[in-house]
């Protein structure tokens, strides 16, 4: 089975909590903990913010990762260094590494890691491999329980100089709806992901 297969074998309703994606994190060495993250929230432009960040961190000659969602053409292209796409070998292995894992997750909450969880696990081992100095993490639903909000403040306590987060305008669109029905309750979803000990920018 392809990585793009299992992974949507696990395609599930949306769950917004962090509970699976902490413990897979937990299983798989806490990968965050090795990278320096710029976390990039909001409800429009993550994708644009993200690739001008890319392009900082490419003009300064650092190593870098980006993972970002949904998939463009494929789902290797939500994974990459230095704007070169994972591959599918690299896919695979991270797969066989993965699978007992999420296994392990499922028989111990009731409940398989989500698609978007694992391809975000995925990405934070990839980056770590590959030896990335930054990783780039754009937001999905955003929110308290999206998966990218599993990332530990342990870390970001430690390296506050290099934990950034990175808001965007939010607004109330059908897909915010689901954190309540006015900007108060969506503004404290969405800058859920700006840590008090992080350094913060709202665009």
């Amino acid at each position: 089975m392809s990585f793009k297969d299992y992974a949507l074998s696990h395609q599930t309703e949306i769950c917004l909590e962090l509970e699976r994606v902490k413990l897979l994190l937990q299983k798989a060495g806490n990968p965050d903990r090795n990278l320096k993250i710029i976390h990039v929230a909001g409800t429009n432009g993550k994708g644009s913010v993200c690739s001008f960040v890319c392009s900082g961190l490419m003009h300064m000659k650092k190593k870098f990762g980006k993972f970002s969602s949904p998939e463009l053409i494929c789902i290797n292209d939500t994974i990459s260094v230095n704007g070169i796409d994972i591959t599918n070998r690299e896919l695979d292995s991270l797969l066989a590494f993965l699978s007992p894992l999420c296994d392990e997750v499922k028989s111990e909450t009731g409940k398989a890691p989500s698609q978007f969880e694992i391809c975000f696990v995925a990405a934070l081992l990839h980056f770590v491999s590959q030896k990335c100095e930054y990783a780039v993490l754009e937001c999905g639903m955003g929110g308290m329980g999206d998966a990218t909000n599993a990332i530990e403040d342990s870390y970001c306590d430690k390296q506050m100089r290099h934990f950034k987060s990175k808001l965007n305008s939010y607004n109330c669109t059908p897909g915010s709806l689901r954190y309540g029905n006015n900007k108060r309750k969506i503004q404290r979803q969405k800058t859920y992901c700006g840590r008090p000990c992080c350094q913060h920018r709202s665009l």
